[in-house]
């Protein structure tokens, strides 16, 4: 492939698909920072491995291929680091998760008792029949 002798070539291709890299990488991440590592990744990778590229798909699928692995790469790093945030090396929960207060029961409970309070309130004020002045 001419382009494997040519940076200058390469580099062509990389202004041609860098926004639609960009894109099909935010797409999959949902992350702009995410995004452009993947793309700069995909890119690398195709330069590392031009002098595989047999020419029997077009660059443009080859690239798009390289960028979605990259993408399901970053996804599986990402939920493993997840993961290992969770467990400590005992397997047990190494931080305790609250849930916080405004969706606690008991402060719900005081919310509906509240609520119920404040309606008995207004609705044993007398009606008064005119205009305000």
């Amino acid at each position: 492939m001419a382009v494997s002798d040519d940076p200058e070539a390469f580099g062509q291709i990389v202004r041609r698909w860098e926004r639609k890299i960009f894109a099909l990488c935010f797409g999959m991440l949902t992350r702009e920072d995410e995004a452009r590592d993947a793309a700069q990744e995909t890119f690398i990778a195709a330069y590392r491995n031009l002098s595989r590229f047999r020419g029997e798909a077009k660059v443009s699928s080859w690239l798009h291929r390289i960028a979605v692995n990259q993408c399901l790469t970053t996804k599986r790093r990402n939920k493993t680091r997840s993961e290992d945030f969770l467990d400590e090396e005992n397997g047990e929960v190494d931080r305790v998760f609250v849930a916080p207060a405004n969706l606690s029961p008991a402060r719900k409970t005081e919310q509906a008792e509240r609520l119920t309070v404040v309606r008995q309130a207004v609705s044993s004020l007398p009606v008064i029949c005119g205009k305000l002045s």
